[in-house]
């Protein structure tokens, strides 16, 4: 069966068309790219075509910019401009790679970029070249080709290799389109360009002038289909050109095994793939046998037109920034010269190579880890090939990252967390989930979010939103382990003796135990910060005062910023109340005291101690009918019978308290409800004796000694059937007591003398 080439590309009349319409000619916007036989942005070699605004591979400075963008970085053109100017030698045996002038996977003007890269291969005497074996074939196992460096004919000698990916829209399943450009040396003679897709990363060993990494089908990777002709492995690609003098045609095929191609072509009638026809097979010669490259082409009668290009024919195409070597001794040119450069474009989707054509192919799936192009010296498949350029990394993608490395935790002092992905790529697609409520602040496709609540948050990153995405978890923790704060005060500011105390921020152990963690560590250390009376505040944790009132503690843990209260109250006796006396006056208690006269108003608060502590009977001001008084006087109506004992407070405006002595009255002589006592050593020295009136009926005692005061310094609990009380009081230092007797509620104070 004679073969025939499903697409043919060149110049005008000098093309060999094809049997069917499946090419367009002359310069052309594909996918808003330029195929016109020309390198430079916004400019139409072949005449002014629709979209003249197009992109293409470099800017070039002297066309006003319309609108297009360049696909590859031209950055430090200058300097390689200069350096290829300036000898042989180096536009001779230089070489270098740049890459997309964008990020891969972005949408740049309507259309999503995938990859670019561009190649300057070395001239002349060629250090990557293909010597042999004798009769090897493009076709032949990679792994036996003898490279290394050796001269080339004018016609094979790569110049250049320009290669770019994009889809023709933003979506991930839109037309995928390849475009391609080569520059050769020699501008006569039949040649064929080659330019072959890798599924592995192919690496070429300069060392030991080997391909490394290749795949072990025949050393490359075939294509596998489903019995209904769907592709399931997509393998190995070539896209073979012969080309000679400014006509070209196109060829594309795909690694198979024989096997595979047979179960195609053998049954009646011969099925085919999916989305393409199997036209030809070229099996291997030598390494693995069974394998080989199958010719395909669209469906027939799809009417879709799937290839193009152009040829520069005139010497007026313009090179690289850096320009080119000539076809003329090596010199230095800014253009091409005529027929030197072709230019390629082809869409995959149509031809029926795009991974998004099929189910089981993520639409982001860059099959393809490496690109490879080399010539021949005829335009026969089985002709030998000479130069080669590559490989190249080409059409894989970036390693997709969704690792959360954020540690935030919330604390006390920081009500809220970010959480940030481990790297940032604009073209990526991230969506973050969390609890609900829980994420305060997010902007769409952001590589950051902001949270207000503890639980586990989820990231997924993808190219293209739709598109297979990796993913990471990240539970956010909160540390809000509060310290204990516990206050206290153990003297009292006297008038005369007594100017200042030290009010006590408490032992840190508690807190340190409290705050220990697992997950956050230890406590850390503490700020404290006290206020108080007219203003006062301090940072100490052990202050001076000299103000009697309360005084208000914050303990802060710095380690997460939680904090805790505590209060004390500073007890000032002195000359602020004097003279506190009460009288029974007909079953009622008058309170009459006096106070430094003041020109502002403060209130005196009146309690009355019982067994459970002060008991707040009411306030008086000393602001009364307009006028400020200092004799003060306080009822207290309806006490019960028994011993009574009251103090006054004076609360002034600015928080100071001052405190009066203690005053008694006995309101009954029923001994049985109310015991009178009696200290049977006084002065005491060690022990002190206590006799009362016995209470059968009764139910609870309770026997306290207090300071001057009130503070209580020692409490023992007694039982009230019994008369006589033993205490200790060795402990106590010289000084003047009182001893404060209760039975149930009914309370009796006595003065007791410490000696020592």
């Amino acid at each position: 069966m004679k073969l025939m080439k499903y697409v043919s590309l060149g110049l005008l009349m000098a093309c060999r068309l094809p049997v069917s319409s499946q090419v367009v000619i002359g310069g052309r916007n594909v996918a808003s790219f330029g195929i016109d036989g020309d390198l430079s942005l916004d400019t139409a070699l072949l005449g002014s075509f629709a979209g003249f605004a197009g992109d293409d591979w470099f800017v070039n400075p002297s066309v006003r910019k319309k609108g297009g963008l360049p696909a590859i970085d031209s950055t430090a053109a200058s300097t390689l401009r200069s350096q290829m100017q300036g000898t042989v030698a180096f536009r001779k045996n230089s070489s270098f790679t740049r890459s997309m002038a964008t990020a891969r996977n972005g949408v740049y003007r309507g259309n999503r970029w995938l990859d670019a890269v561009y190649f300057k291969d070395q001239a002349d005497n060629d250090a990557t070249t293909i010597s042999g074996p004798s009769g090897v074939k493009v076709i032949d196992n990679p792994s036996t080709w003898k490279l290394g460096t050796s001269g080339l004919s004018a016609k094979t000698d790569i110049l250049e290799v320009l290669s770019h990916l994009r889809r023709k829209g933003t979506a991930s399943n839109d037309s995928l389109f390849l475009l391609l450009g080569m520059g050769i040396f020699g501008t006569t003679g039949s040649k064929n360009i080659s330019a072959e897709f890798f599924v592995n990363p192919v690496r070429y060993d300069s060392i030991l002038k080997k391909m490394n990494n290749l795949g072990t089908q025949g050393g490359r990777n075939c294509w596998q289909f489903t019995p209904g002709g769907a592709v399931r492995v997509m393998g190995d690609l070539l896209l073979s050109v012969d080309y000679n003098a400014g006509t070209f045609t196109l060829e594309p095929m795909i690694w198979m095994r024989r096997g595979t191609y047979d179960s195609f072509i053998s049954t009646s009638p011969p099925r085919s793939p999916l989305y393409f026809d199997l036209i030809a097979f070229n099996a291997q010669t030598t390494g693995v046998n069974g394998f080989g490259y199958a010719r395909i082409r669209p469906k027939t009668g799809s009417g879709t037109t799937v290839a193009w290009g152009s040829v520069n024919a005139s010497p007026s195409g313009s090179a690289a920034p850096w320009g080119v070597a000539s076809a003329t001794g090596y010199g230095w040119s800014a253009q091409y010269e005529a027929n030197q450069f072709l230019e390629i474009g082809l869409n995959f989707t149509a031809l029926g190579v795009d991974p998004a054509l099929y189910a089981n192919f993520d639409d982001c799936a860059a099959p393809y880890q490496s690109l490879i192009c080399y010539t021949r010296s005829s335009n026969s498949i089985s002709s030998s090939p000479n130069d080669f350029a590559g490989p190249f990394r080409f059409w894989s993608q970036p390693r997709l990252y969704a690792k959360i490395k954020s540690s935030d935790t919330l604390r006390c002092n920081k009500l809220n967390a970010r959480l940030n992905a481990d790297s940032f790529n604009a073209a990526l697609n991230y969506r973050w989930s969390g609890p609900a409520g829980s994420i305060l602040q997010y902007a769409p496709d952001s590589s950051w979010i902001r949270v207000g609540k503890t639980g586990k948050y989820n990231l997924s990153a993808a190219y293209i939103r739709g598109c297979a995405a990796v993913r990471d978890s990240f539970v956010v923790l909160a540390d809000t382990l509060r310290p204990k704060a516990k206050a206290r005060v153990d003297d009292t500011i006297i008038d005369g003796s007594v100017a200042q105390v030290t009010v006590f921020g408490g032992d840190t152990a508690l807190s340190n135990s409290t705050l220990l963690s697992s997950v956050f560590g230890k406590a850390g250390t503490y700020s404290w910060y006290w206020t108080g009376p007219s203003g006062f505040t301090s940072v100490a944790q052990n202050p001076l005062v000299n103000l009697g009132g309360n005084y208000r503690l914050r303990l802060t843990a710095n380690r997460n910023g939680c904090f805790a209260f505590d209060s004390v109250v500073v007890t000032h006796l002195g000359t602020e109340i004097r003279n506190l006396q009460c009288d029974n006056l007909g079953g009622q208690i008058r309170l009459r005291w006096e106070s430094e006269l003041k020109q502002e108003q403060v209130r005196f608060e009146v309690g009355r101690l019982s067994s459970k502590g002060n008991l707040r009977l009411g306030e008086v001001s000393n602001r009364q009918e307009g006028i400020f008084k200092n004799e003060m006087e306080f009822w207290d109506e309806s006490p019960r019978t028994g011993n009574h004992t009251y103090r006054v407070s004076m609360l002034h405006p600015s928080g100071i308290v001052a405190e009066s002595l203690y005053c008694s009255v006995n309101l009954s002589n029923d001994l049985q409800s109310s015991p009178e006592i009696t200290i049977l050593s006084n002065p005491a020295k060690n022990l002190c004796w206590i006799q009362f009136q016995p209470c059968e009926i009764c139910q609870n005692g309770k026997c306290e000694i207090l300071d001057c005061s009130g503070r209580v310094l020692m409490t023992e609990k007694f039982n009230p059937g019994n008369s006589l009380l033993q205490l200790n009081v060795s402990t106590l230092p010289q000084s003047a007591y009182f001893v404060r007797l209760c039975v149930d509620d009914d309370c009796k104070t006595t003065k007791l003398m410490v000696t020592k």
